[in-house]
């Protein structure tokens, strides 16, 4: 079973295959505002509230975010080096440190969508540490004129639709996100390799020079022994 989260700048609702029941969720205003999330943990608990208050049993999600949290330029027809430009532009004005966007369209006239990814992110992310599973969220726009809102005609829509629209998957890879250990590249361990050898002859130096010392100190209290020893 899979279930479907509509994310919008005020709120989510979840839809749960299982019960076959669609949740609200209000975000508080001191939690987020104006698109950015004030306080993650407050937010991550919010959820956790409506899990648990509602006996939600994990399962894998799809995201749907709503045209309210984008913002967006519609542009002429352009070369690719134009667009590439103008583009870009359009990308250095939005307020947001961690920027996802998807170009909607083709070549000829195309639509320039861009949204805050940390709030994408942590969302995804606050729902993954209750044991949901989200690997893809798409734009309500990539599915034409749905509305604002998750219900039953949506959710037939977003279930027919989404598996021909994942090249506008606005999320991280999954092993980027799910992996608490990222992998090491060969370089990087052909390095450790390296430094666990220096590290090893660096010891052997060191005992090597103690148990020299040992030595000498023996043969040094030998010999004062010796003497004191024909003295008397």
């Amino acid at each position: 079973m899979t279930g479907i989260i509509y994310l919008n700048k005020n709120g989510l609702a979840l839809y749960d295959d299982k019960a076959k029941r669609i949740f609200q969720l209000s975000f508080k205003p001191e939690i987020v505002r104006d698109l950015e999330i004030i306080s993650p943990d407050q937010l991550s608990l919010q959820i956790k509230s409506l899990i648990d208050s509602n006996k939600i049993v994990p399962s894998p999600l799809i995201m749907i975010v709503s045209h309210n949290m984008f913002f967006e330029k519609d542009f002429l027809p352009l070369t690719k080096e134009q667009q590439a430009t103008e583009t870009q532009k359009f990308l250095d004005n939005i307020p947001f440190e961690v920027i996802v966007s998807k170009a909607i369209g083709n070549e000829n006239t195309y639509k320039i969508i861009a949204a805050n990814g940390y709030f994408i992110e942590s969302i995804r992310k606050a729902f993954e540490t209750l044991g949901f599973n989200i690997n893809i969220g798409l734009p309500s726009i990539a599915f034409g004129n749905i509305g604002e809102e998750l219900n039953q005609v949506t959710i037939k829509i977003i279930f027919s639709k989404y598996p021909a629209l994942k090249q506008y998957n606005l999320l991280k890879e999954e092993s980027k996100i799910n992996s608490p250990l990222s992998q090491k590249e060969p370089e990087a361990e052909l390095q450790d390799e390296k430094n666990n050898e220096k590290k090893k002859k660096k010891n052997l130096i060191a005992i090597g020079i103690f148990v020299f010392f040992i030595v000498v100190l023996s043969i040094i209290v030998f010999v004062v022994l010796s003497i004191i020893n024909t003295s008397s």
